[in-house]
């Protein structure tokens, strides 16, 4: 299944198959959640940062083991593609 991305921002959620079931039903189990924004939220400012946003930047964690929708968590970087 494909996905279309927006860029003003979006919900991404990260998935792990569970145990399956005795009627063979897989459950799958959020591991991790992270709901972000452009900066500019149509309901006024948002602390997440703008130059993200269409420019050449992107959004990097700055400490994989924390927590993920913490928007101090996050930072504008020099895009890596391909890199974790």
């Amino acid at each position: 299944m494909e996905t279309e991305m927006i860029n003003s921002g979006e919900k991404i959620e990260l998935s792990k198959p569970g145990n399956p079931e005795p009627d063979g039903f897989v459950p799958y189990i959020r591991v991790e959640q992270v709901n972000y924004s452009d900066g500019k939220h149509p309901l006024g400012s948002d602390p997440w940062p703008t130059s993200p946003d269409g420019g050449e930047k992107s959004l990097g964690r700055k400490v994989n083991a924390d927590y993920s929708n913490d928007v101090d968590n996050w930072q504008a970087i020099a895009p890596s593609p391909g890199t974790p």
